[in-house]
């Protein structure tokens, strides 16, 4: 078993106690929890967006540090989506219908959401010393 030693503020701690008083019992339940929801949250993404539009989400989410309390906003994602293609045009030049994008952005649950912009975040932070490869984030989406 590794072992990790973490720094969480006040906030996250009052929220880790909400589960259980012992910080190492309630921060392990929560990650396993999160790793079980990420996977069926994977698989409940997969075939959602097309191609054009897997690269149009990541292209936009280049440089972005999601904000982890507002990421289960789908409004969110949808505004920054809206905003990409209103002033840079990203969506509609890497192909992909703006509108039916966003559409499909409103329809994500809110576990949906934040898990799509978790692995945007982690396309483009993985690996430092490789470049980011599309082809496996279209791999993992479609």
């Amino acid at each position: 078993m590794k072992s990790v030693s973490m720094r969480f503020s006040t906030e996250t701690m009052d929220l880790l106690e909400e589960i259980d008083q012992r910080p190492t019992v309630s921060t392990q339940a929560a990650i396993e929890v999160f790793i079980y929801i990420r996977r069926a949250t994977l698989h409940e993404l997969r075939g959602r967006f097309n191609r054009e539009e897997i690269i149009a989400l990541a292209t936009n989410f280049k440089g972005m540090i999601p904000n982890w309390q507002i990421m289960c906003n789908t409004s969110v994602l949808v505004a920054h989506t809206e905003d990409a293609e209103k002033y840079k045009h990203t969506i509609s030049s890497l192909g992909a219908d703006p509108l039916e994008l966003t559409q499909k952005i409103k329809q994500l649950t809110s576990a949906q959401a934040s898990v799509l912009q978790l692995e945007l975040w982690a396309f483009w932070n993985r690996d430092e010393n490789e470049s980011p490869d599309f082809e496996v984030l279209i791999k993992s989406l479609l």
